[in-house]
């Protein structure tokens, strides 16, 4: 099954790259590409100079932060669906992207000391997190989370409400309203490091606490009675994911539904257990976004459609489908 999702990524990797206002045939992207990494002409240039620039310095670079940011939201709700053991839970159930977003339009409509506005969001994200954790205490039964997050979210997007509804500048509103429905076309090369790095971190964790998942999916008290500490790991799921979350907000914005529907399609490929389930959801999070953000570039030539707009249109009759199919999880068929 990872061979097969691997050869779809790569499929999937080079169409992302190939197509756009300008088609480039698919041996001349990798021609590029090893032309660029090896540092010399391994292939003798048949292309013009543009299109070795739209290639390697504009498509792959987006098609890599699709992958990253596929593979992290979906490597985070498989997180978030054990801590809460919620079918339902996504990467944003704790208010995550509500506190980013309410921290990017700060920095969008008032400067904030010139504070990026990446910087602004991953704040807000980690003020959400703290928020949450406080208003808890202690308490990190499935429902108490779930709960506070609903109401930090609430209370975050109010005030982004209130500063939308408030400032008159429409070029500042269409932007924050563009970046509220996330883009990946910012991407550069010096962008790529920061996501591949938590998401290595943020994968390799999952994976050393795999047995951990599993059992924290059969319910708590089982796993108290078989020696986790269920406060003290849920903890640290929290804190990863907000790093993973907050990391990746920061730099596309809000897409959503791909960390709620890929885990799930996962499970019906390699059932629950986390030590196969977690590289699977990566790598198939990871494709998903980057076909996903391909049709969002080319459906409507040449402008660009959000691609949290678009990732919630299939995303949504999709989830349906799952729901009225039935599926696995936490060892039960729902």
């Amino acid at each position: 099954m990872k061979k097969m999702a691997f050869i779809i990524f790569l499929i999937v990797f080079t169409v992302a790259i190939s197509l756009g206002a300008v088609d480039i045939p698919f041996l001349t992207v990798w021609k590029i590409a090893a032309n660029n990494i090896s540092g010399s002409e391994i292939f003798h240039p048949q292309w013009s100079r543009g299109m070795g620039v739209i290639v390697w310095k504009i498509r792959f670079p987006r098609a890599i932060l699709s992958f990253l940011t596929g593979g992290t939201l979906a490597l985070v709700g498989v997180l978030m669906q054990a801590v809460t053991k919620n079918p339902l839970s996504d990467p944003y159930i704790l208010g995550i992207s509500s506190g980013a977003s309410t921290g990017a339009v700060l920095c969008m409509f008032f400067g904030l000391g010139g504070l990026s506005v990446g910087g602004g969001a991953f704040i807000g994200a980690f003020l959400a997190t703290i928020m949450v954790i406080g208003l808890t205490k202690g308490d990190y039964s499935s429902s108490r989370l779930v709960l506070t997050g609903i109401a930090v979210s609430a209370l975050f997007s109010s005030i982004t409400s209130i500063m939308i509804y408030l400032v008159k500048d429409e070029s500042k509103v269409r932007n924050a309203v563009f970046w509220m429905a996330g883009s990946l076309g910012g991407a550069q090369w010096g962008l790529l490091l920061l996501p591949a790095a938590v998401l290595l971190l943020g994968g390799g964790a999952g994976i050393l606490l795999h047995k951990e998942l599993d059992t924290l999916l059969l319910g708590e008290e089982e796993a108290r009675v078989l020696g986790i500490d269920t406060t003290r790991l849920k903890l640290l799921l929290i804190g990863v994911s907000s790093i993973l979350t907050g990391t990746i907000v920061a730099i596309t914005g809000t897409i959503g539904f791909v960390g709620m529907i890929i885990p799930h399609i996962s499970r019906r490929l390699t059932g629950s257990g986390h030590r196969q389930l977690i590289p699977l959801v990566v790598l198939i999070g990871g494709t998903f976004m980057a076909g996903a953000d391909t049709l969002a570039r080319i459906v409507f030539t040449p402008e660009e459609l959000p691609i949290g707009i678009l990732t919630s249109a299939l995303g949504g009759p999709f989830f349906l489908w799952i729901i009225r199919r039935g599926y696995a999880f936490g060892g039960q068929r729902a």
